[in-house]
This record gives structure tokens, C-alpha cells and sequence, in this order.
């Protein structure tokens, strides 16, 4: 044992880097082992009964990332979703992440092991960062592998690494890493490799969230600047090299940013989120506790106590990095404190402050211009970016012996008797909450007990083994015990997904499946009995959508349809059945006892098509095809018909075409008969880039509509992005300008 023990400290001392690779390596494996067994998906997908946070996940990332895949394959570009609200832009949401070389795992592997590989690599990257950042700070290779292991599996990258936002995060430390290389060394090619990396960060997919981490990416490159010794004069040169990189990975980016920009105009969900007074998943203060007790309020990945609140639970914990985490952070100040400690620790402030709405602090930043503090919670993976250098630079000082006693039993004094208030204040307070699940106070109660029994426990252990922690016999223990609390405690918040339950199918989703693309007809999904957007994975055209911006004319064609909530994505309401006849929808998916009674109530316009022990898919009469011929003298006559023919869809003041063929990239080959000059009429969302071989694409009523001469013709209606264009030249433009930079260096 003593043999082996010495050859892996040689191994770790000869090659500090491959080994800690290898342990990170390891972790992430147990992390995702979940997934090894059953033929398992590393995903929370259960179409059927679904909890947030998952929900996204299961309606939004995984279907778009299944389609594009399917586009791909194909032959074709993912611009657009067939599948969902009438469609819409599949590249240009952003989120879909066409650009960002881990989705690219989606195209190339089978789903199962994409989502092992996606995971693996997302988690493993941002760990290695972090390590490679911390050790060009000149720390030791033990208190690194622990910094980068608390980042790696803080609560934030363990609840969202299947998330856009995570991908995001990951240039946090990338960047961190080639600033500190470059003023370590001045070697001017870790400085312009910034500009790709800035590029990656847009197209991982979550404008926001690379809001915030572009700030801090700046305020880090400012702050080295001006403390890397140099004369105000060079430190104001660096200041207007590293702009002139950012805006080359703007640059870069152009060709995934220019058409977000043109669906972001265009959106109905801006002017939604803009209109916000308040952050709407605002966290009271005392929920801090969340961040040293994660589960004090539930745990996703465990049933009925999933949800205890109100908030979205994804959003309260993820400032997590275990209790040893913390109170290491808390270690790195004292006399010698260096700019490094200062910085973080501002920045650390600086994020709880906007989180947790410090008054003055907040406000001040909220009125900035450019700045919106919505959904700002989410800050708190910066804030555990911030506490794992701390705990790495605190564990460096224990090591070190730079910690006297008095210091140490302060310190954990203090953090106790923190932690004490904020358990007696939640205690208080959840007393008066409505739990979900129908849980009793009683039933929570028992679960909060142990919850506060299981944190003592932790303490004392943590305290016994960082006491020791200088002594190197207990280092693997120590580190076992960080262990514990962030990489095995954030296994509990996956959730797998056997083969059966991973988009499970029904004799009804067969049936409507069956169904398409016979006249291409849409399905109307009433309830969450189909989510919305769920469509795109089983190839049911649903009207119901779940977009994060989706088109301000879809959302004035949904509400005609029913009483849907901002975002169109289903609705427990009795629909428009004329407006539903006007966009083309000829089944409705229902669960029996709901289907039962509309039918009943409108037994003229509903038939039963199929039924089964959960569903009943109705078919609707009298529906208007997705394309047809109409008249008009002009776009006002055009406009005041298409009003009538929604209040009343009359089939026969319209002309059907002869022929409608729809390709999965969306494009439209219609042949036709027109007796004159007529309107080609397309139950599609109307969107800048369709075009017509006959003629110019307009918008009518949110619709595609095609002036065509009289006569029998074809057709095709396809979508040309001007925006995607101009964003591949200046991209290329971009890597072009980058590559001759490389090359003169």
C-alpha cells in the first residue's frame, strides 16, 4: 500500500496537471454514473408528470437539439421549427446553440451518449479552467484541485449542467486563465485567443447570462491591467488592446448574434421581461440559507420534496460549493491580503448585493443604462466562481500555517453562529408557507430536522479535518469530505430517465403521428397533457409552443385562440374552435374526461377520432387548409377578409391549392390553379427571410401571404436569412482578421 501510495504522490508531483485531470475526470464520472445502468438518459424527461427546473429541458433543449440534428442529417441548415407555434426560428433563438462545438455531440452521437459526453466535457472543462487558473496564481497543486473541484460541482453547475447557461459559465475560468497566462508571461497570443473564446461564449447559447459574465471577464481585465505594475499609461494601453479583442469576438460571433438580434426585435417576450418592476424570481434575504443548506427547502431529484416553495428551486441554490467551501473562502482574509483576495472578494459582495436587492447597491445598477436586474438571482454562479478561488487561496494559507488559532476559532464561531440565525429565521418563517405536494408542516418540519442534524454533522467534521488539514495524512480524507458535500450531495439532484419513460410514447401520440404530414393539419394540445413544443420531438405540428422570445404576431394569433399566459404555451381554456379552424388545426388532444365534455358541448363541430385510457384526440370540421387561394383588390381588402374568414371560416370563399408539400427545413413547394390574380394564403408565421419563387413573402396578420398572377403554377417558399448571411461574411471577416493577428505575432 505504501509502494502505491508513493508512486501516485510521484506521479502527481512529476505531472501536477494529467493528474489532476485524471482525478476531475474520475469525479465527473461518478457524477453522470447515474446514467451507466438500464440504458438510462443523463435527462429529468418524463413528458407526463414534469417538475421544474426540468421542464425546459424537456421542452425546449433536448427537442431542439433532436431536430437540428434531423435537419442536419438531411442536408439542410436548422433554421426553422415546423413543429411548434405555427413555427418558428429554431437557430435564431439562440438557446438551440447551432455554434457551440458541444452541441455538436447532439449531431454526431445517438441521444443517450451525446447527453453523457455534453455533460462529461461541460463539467470537466470547467473544473480543468479553474485548476489551470489557480495554479497560474502561483497556488500549490493540492488547494487548486480543491478550488476547482468546489466550482466544477457548485450548485449552479450541478442543477443547470444540461442548461445553456452553464455552457455560458464556462468561459468564466477560460477567460480568468488567458488574462492571467498573458500577464504572467506578455505573450500576446493568449491575450487574442480571448476573442474566440468571447465568441464561444455567445454561442453557447444564453445572451444573459453572458451579460453578467462578460462584466466580470471586464471588471478582472481592468482590475489586471491597472495591478499588473505596469505605468497608468500601459495599463491604459491594455485597457484599449483587450476592448479591441472583445469587439473581434463580437466580430466573430456575428453570425449567431445578428439573427438573435433581428427575432429579439420582433419578440413579444422582450417587451414582457422589459416591463418587469421587480426581479420576478426575487429572493428574500434569509433564503441565503440556501447556499449552506441546499435541500433546507426540497431537493429536485427527490419525490414531493421537490418543491417547497415558491420560487423556482433552480433558482435558490446555486451559490452552493459545500460547507468546507465556505468557510475555506472565509480563510483567504486576514493582514496579507493580496489584490487577487480583494477582487474576488468585492465582486463576491457586489453579487449578493444585486442578488438579494441591497438597497442602494441594487438600485443604482438597476438604473444603469443597458442594465435589467431581472432574473439576476442568477448571479450567484459568479458568486461561487468567486468563493472557490477564495477557498483554494484560504486552503493554500492553511497549509502554509499563515492561520493562527485565534483567527480559526473566530472564524468558524462566526460561520456558526451565521448559520444558526438564518436556520432559527427560515424555521420562523416556512411555518407560515403553503407547501406543494399537500405536505403538512409536520411532514416538513421532520424533513428540515434532519436537514439541520445533517449540517451539524458536517461542521464538526469539517472543522476536525481543516484543523488537521496540515498535516498531510488527512489531506485525502479532507478532500473525500469535499467530496461528499458538492460532487455525491449534487448527485442527488440528477434525474435519469429510463428508455421507457425518455419521450414515452402513447396509443394516441401513435395515432396522431399516424395522422401527419396528411395535409400537414396542426394538433391543439389542451392542458400540459402534451407540453408545448414536445411536437418537435415527436413530429406532432403543435400549435402550442414554449419559445423564450417567440414572434409578437404569434402571440396575437394565440390569443385569438384561447386565454393563454404570457408565454403561448398551453392553456386549461376553452379554445376558439373558428380560430382554430382558421390556423389550420384539425385535432385536439384531450385528456378523456375534458375531451368527453367538449365533445358533448359541441357535438356539430367535434368527432372522436381516437381514444384510449388516457386521451381522446378530436378532429375538428370544416378546417381551413395551410394554403389556399383568396381575392382581394389589396393588402387592406386582404386584411379586413382574413378577419372575417377567423370570426367565420368559411371554406368556400377561399380556393384550395392543388398540392401543399412541407420539408423539414420548412420550406414549401405549392402547386395551384388560380381562375385570377389572386393572395396565396399559408397558415404560417410570417418571418423577414421567407421568400417566394413567384413573388414577394408579406406579412399579413402575422401570416405568409404570396401575390400570384392567374393561371396554374408552382410555388416555393423558402427561407433565404439575410441576417445569417451578413453574419457568416463579418464572421469570416472576423477569423480572417484573427488568423492574420496569429500569424504576425
Amino acid at each position: 500500500m505504501r509502494k502505491i501510495i508513493d508512486r501516485v504522490k510521484g506521479f502527481i508531483q512529476k505531472h501536477p496537471n494529467y493528474s489532476a485531470a485524471a482525478i476531475l475526470g474520475i469525479l465527473v464520472l461518478i457524477f453522470v454514473s447515474p446514467s451507466f445502468f438500464q440504458g438510462r438518459f443523463l435527462a429529468p424527461v418524463n413528458t407526463f408528470s414534469f417538475i421544474a427546473p426540468y421542464l425546459d429541458i424537456t421542452t425546449q433543449m433536448l427537442p431542439w437539439n433532436h431536430l437540428s440534428a434531423e435537419i442536419i442529417h438531411s442536408g439542410h441548415f436548422p433554421f426553422w421549427n415546423i413543429f411548434s407555434g405555427n413555427g418558428l426560428p429554431l437557430m435564431a433563438n439562440m438557446q438551440s446553440a447551432i455554434f457551440f462545438p458541444l452541441t455538436w455531440l447532439f449531431y454526431i452521437f445517438k441521444m443517450r451518449l451525446a447527453l453523457v459526453l455534453y455533460s462529461f466535457l461541460k463539467l470537466w472543462l470547467m473544473g480543468m479552467f479553474t485548476f489551470l487558473y489557480l495554479r497560474e496564481l502561483k497556488l500549490s497543486w493540492y488547494p487548486s484541485l480543491i478550488g476547482c473541484v468546489l466550482f466544477a460541482f457548485c450548485g449552479a453547475n450541478v442543477i443547470w449542467f444540461l442548461w445553456p447557461l452553464t455552457s455560458v459559465i464556462l468561459i468564466l475560468p477560460l477567460s480568468f486563465l488567458l488574462l492571467e497566462k498573458y500577464f504572467n508571461t506578455r505573450n500576446i497570443k493568449f491575450a487574442l485567443l480571448l476573442a474566440p473564446v468571447t465568441a464561444l461564449g455567445l454561442f453557447a447559447g444564453h445572451p444573459q447570462t453572458f451579460f453578467y459574465i462578460f462584466m466580470a471577464i471586464a471588471a478582472y481585465t481592468i482590475f489586471k491591467s491597472f495591478s499588473s505594475g505596469s505605468n497608468w499609461k500601459k495599463s491604459i494601453l491594455h485597457c484599449v488592446m483587450f476592448g479591441a479583442i472583445y469587439l473581434l469576438g463580437l466580430v466573430i460571433s456575428a453570425v449567431a448574434v445578428l439573427p438573435f438580434l433581428e427575432y429579439l426585435k420582433l419578440s413579444a417576450n422582450l417587451d414582457y421581461r422589459a416591463g418587469f418592476a421587480e426581479n420576478p424570481f426575487f429572493l428574500p434575504k434569509s433564503l441565503f440559507l440556501a447556499n449552506l443548506i441546499p435541500d433546507f427547502y426540497g431537493n429536485t431529484g427527490i419525490r414531493n420534496f421537490s418543491y417547497l416553495l415558491v420560487p423556482n428551486y433552480g433558482e435558490l441554490a446555486l451559490g452552493y460549493i459545500g460547507l468546507s467551501g465556505f468557510v475555506l473562502s472565509l480563510f483567504a482574509f486576514g493582514k496579507k491580503m493580496s489584490k487577487t483576495v480583494i477582487f474576488f472578494a468585492i465582486t463576491a459582495i457586489l453579487c449578493l448585493a444585486l442578488v438579494y436587492h441591497a438597497p442602494i447597491i441594487y438600485h443604482l445598477i438597476n438604473k444603469l443604462p443597458g442594465f435589467s436586474l431581472n432574473y439576476n438571482n442568477r448571479l450567484l454562479y459568479l458568486w461561487a466562481f468567486c468563493l472557490s478561488i477564495l477557498a483554494a487561496i484560504g486552503l493554500e494559507k492553511l497549509l502554509k500555517g499563515e492561520v493562527n488559532k485565534k483567527q480559526f476559532n473566530y472564524t468558524w464561531a462566526g460561520f456558526a453562529f451565521f448559520a444558526a440565525i438564518l436556520i432559527l429565521i427560515n424555521r420562523l418563517v416556512t411555518r407560515s408557507w403553503h407547501f406543494a405536494n399537500n405536505l403538512s408542516w409536520h411532514t416538513v418540519n421532520i424533513w428540515q430536522i434532519i436537514m439541520i442534524v445533517a449540517f451539524v454533522i458536517n461542521l464538526a467534521l469539517a472543522y476536525w479535518l481543516i484543523k488537521k488539514v496540515s498535516q498531510k495524512k488527512y489531506l485525502i480524507w479532507f478532500f473525500a469530505l469535499v467530496v461528499v458535500e458538492v460532487v455525491i450531495h449534487g448527485m442527488f439532484f440528477i434525474r435519469t430517465s429510463t428508455p421507457a419513460n425518455f419521450y414515452p410514447s402513447t396509443p394516441a401520440f401513435e395515432y396522431l403521428q399516424s395522422q401527419y404530414p396528411n395535409g400537414n393539419y396542426r394538433t391543439f394540445t389542451y392542458g400540459d397533457n402534451l407540453l408545448p413544443n414536445i411536437g418537435t420531438w415527436y413530429h406532432i405540428d403543435e400549435i402550442n409552443d414554449h419559445d423564450t422570445i417567440y414572434l409578437k404576431s404569434n402571440k396575437l394569433l394565440k390569443q385569438s385562440v384561447a386565454n393563454y399566459n404570457y408565454s403561448p404555451e398551453y392553456t386549461f381554456d376553452e379554445p376558439n374552435l373558428n380560430t382554430l379552424r382558421f390556423l389550420s388545426v384539425k385535432y385536439l388532444l384531450y385528456p378523456v374526461k375534458e375531451g368527453d365534455a367538449i365533445l358533448q358541448k359541441y357535438p356539430n363541430d367535434l368527432q372522436l377520432a381516437y381514444h384510449d385510457n388516457s386521451y381522446d384526440v378530436l378532429t375538428l370540421n370544416n378546417v381551413l387548409p395551410r394554403a389556399y387561394l383568396i381575392s382581394a383588390s389589396g393588402s387592406t381588402d386582404l386584411i379586413n377578409k382574413l378577419q372575417s374568414l377567423m370570426k367565420d371560416p368559411n371554406s368556400q370563399s377561399i380556393t384550395p391549392v392543388n398540392s401543399f408539400d412541407l420539408n423539414e427545413d420548412g420550406t414549401e413547394t405549392i402547386n395551384y390553379d388560380s381562375a385570377n390574380s389572386n393572395y396565396l394564403i399559408t397558415s404560417d408565421n410570417y418571418y423577414p427571410g421567407w421568400v417566394a419563387s413567384t413573388g414577394t413573402v408579406q406579412d399579413i396578420l402575422g401570416l405568409r401571404a404570396v401575390q400570384i398572377n392567374s393561371g396554374q403554377g408552382t410555388t416555393v417558399i423558402s427561407y433565404h436569412s439575410n441576417t445569417f448571411k451578413t453574419g457568416l461574411e463579418i464572421t469570416v471577416a472576423g477569423l480572417v482578421v484573427l488568423c492574420a493577428l496569429f500569424l504576425i505575432v
